[in-house]
């Protein structure tokens, strides 16, 4: 097939050539030899083309290309903004989260040393952050004003000391 394309295509240009020459010479025989085996090659080139002519007729134009980047575009476009706004909430819930992560942190954290500090209330013994030997925190602090030790009383519902005690 494409050597009768090929055929065809350069005996159509070459009818050209031999007319324009055929102006001044006034050779018919050549021009109409030509022009047999241009329509020579002109039929089976037909007919072999005849069954893909389907195919290449539904090769898109140039203007329904453009309006199909152009919805692309716009796609891309909500795309992003999507996405965009995915990052966005992604970012609040990281916020969120590490807030959370730290409110647990500072309950636990206040738990404990609440904790701590009834259970060294109850057995008598206050609670210190600080040993008694740094200077930050005098010793006279867990003495009362009188100069005994604090002592802590329990109320009559309290629950029984635990065995540290």
């Amino acid at each position: 097939m494409f050597w009768l394309f090929a055929v065809f295509i350069l005996s159509c240009g070459l009818t050209h050539v031999v007319g324009i020459w055929n102006l001044y010479n006034n050779d018919y025989a050549a021009e109409a030899t030509i022009k047999a085996i241009t329509a020579a090659a002109n039929v089976p080139t037909a007919i072999l083309l005849w069954p893909p002519l389907p195919r290449m007729l539904a090769v898109p134009s140039p203007s329904m290309l453009q309006r199909k980047n152009e919805e692309l575009g716009e796609a891309l476009a909500d795309r992003d903004q999507l996405l965009e706004e995915l990052r966005t909430v992604a970012a609040q819930r990281e916020r969120n989260e590490a807030a959370l992560v730290q409110a647990n942190k500072m309950e636990a954290v206040g738990q404990l040393t609440g904790g701590i500090a009834m259970t060294s209330t109850i057995c008598g013994r206050p609670f210190r952050a600080i040993p008694s030997s740094s200077p930050a925190r005098p010793s006279n602090r867990t003495r009362s004003r009188a100069g005994r030790p604090m002592r802590a009383t329990l109320p009559s519902a309290a629950p029984s000391l635990p065995a540290s005690c």
